[in-house]
């Protein structure tokens, strides 16, 4: 038998249910911020006098050392940076993080965890630009400031309070042996005004691989039986357009949104030639892969802090993904027209809405 694999380098919710979900925000917003205010006992606690923060440990790095690797997004800079660098290697073969993670090693964006599922800390490493960072914390140890409180490894990046209006942009392609060459791209815009963000950001990402196999059997006297010829072509298309916003509503209260719609279009055509050689007979069949699969995400939080010990965050999710899959297999024999054997459509939808106090 032989292989060869070749892999290149590379719903919508109803108006009224999304209003729901706001409007249930701002309410329980409000009403958890009067009730804050009235009684302490009810919000988040920081360390305590008797467990002062004296023992964490703190290693800061400014631009003056990563700037020298001529980065172009947060995640190049983590990728150079002593301590955060196998943080990004287990991260990248760890499963998607939402944000609302274990206390184990974690990616802090000015003190905060990432409110979102499809909007995860992956996707904001690269969407920002170097240029915007500050500096970089890594933390060992606890402190009242941050969203966590971790026995890992913290990693804190401060961004700039003033960011310029910048783009940040890049075009290629994509192909394998057989298979056509894909166009792939990114654009991402950030400005600001003032304590006003934000970010918009639209991209195209494309995977096509190509697998060919030769099989050959033969029976109990070593005699040539059989040869079975696979080749089958590949092509994973992801389509994003993102966009967040970040307010101060003062030194005390923060509020961040995030929006995403994606759209995955993954086809393959698995072809397998089959010659039985002892009667001299040839068969062919076709089995195609087409998977539609649209999702949109809306995140966000807004966070409120009452003084050094005192703290208020209300995190929310809500997401859908609409998926129109289909599977189905030909035969074919001379070249004629394909007899479909069977077809295997599948639809569905999942929904995700998550509301969280912290």
């Amino acid at each position: 038998m032989t292989n060869d694999v070749t892999v290149p380098n590379t719903h919508v919710f109803k108006r009224s249910a999304i209003s729901l979900v706001i409007n249930s925000c701002i309410l329980l917003s409000a009403a958890s911020l009067m009730f804050g205010f009235a009684s302490d006992s009810h919000a988040n606690t920081g360390p305590s006098a008797s467990s002062p923060e004296t023992d964490t440990q703190v290693v800061k790095y400014t631009p003056d050392f990563f700037m020298g690797f001529s980065p172009q997004t947060l995640y190049d800079i983590l990728e150079k940076t002593p301590g955060a660098n196998s943080l990004i290697m287990s991260m990248n073969n760890a499963a998607q993080s939402r944000g609302f993670g274990s206390g184990g090693d974690q990616i802090l964006i000015n003190n905060k965890r990432m409110s979102g599922k499809e909007n995860s800390i992956q996707n904001e490493l690269v969407n920002i630009q170097a240029q915007d960072v500050d500096y970089i914390e890594l933390i060992r140890g606890t402190r009242s400031d941050l969203d966590v409180q971790s026995d890992g490894l913290v990693i804190n990046v401060v961004l700039k309070k003033d960011v310029k209006s910048s783009v940040l942009w890049s075009v290629g392609g994509a192909t394998a042996p057989n298979v056509s060459v894909k166009p792939e791209f990114s654009i991402i815009y950030n400005a600001g005004l003032g304590d006003f963000k934000y970010r918009l950001g639209v991209s195209r990402n494309v995977n096509p691989t190509h697998f060919s196999n030769t099989e050959t059997y033969t029976s109990s006297a070593q005699v040539h039986t059989d040869t079975y010829k696979r080749v089958r072509h590949h092509w994973f298309i992801q389509d994003r357009l993102s966009g967040k916003f970040e307010y101060s509503l003062s030194d005390k209260t923060d509020l961040q949104m995030n929006g995403l719609y994606e759209k995955l279009t993954i086809d393959s055509d698995f072809t397998t030639n089959h010659e039985n050689v002892l009667t001299n007979e040839q068969d062919k069949n076709v089995i195609i892969y087409d998977n539609d699969r649209d999702k949109w995400e809306l995140s966000g939080d807004i966070s409120h802090v009452f003084n050094t010990k005192n703290n208020f965050k209300l995190l929310f999710i809500s997401n859908s993904l609409d998926a129109d899959d289909h599977l189905a297999r030909f035969s074919l024999l001379d070249e004629q027209v394909p007899t479909p054997q069977y077809q295997l459509p599948r639809v569905y939808t999942v929904t995700e809405n998550v509301l969280s106090f912290v």
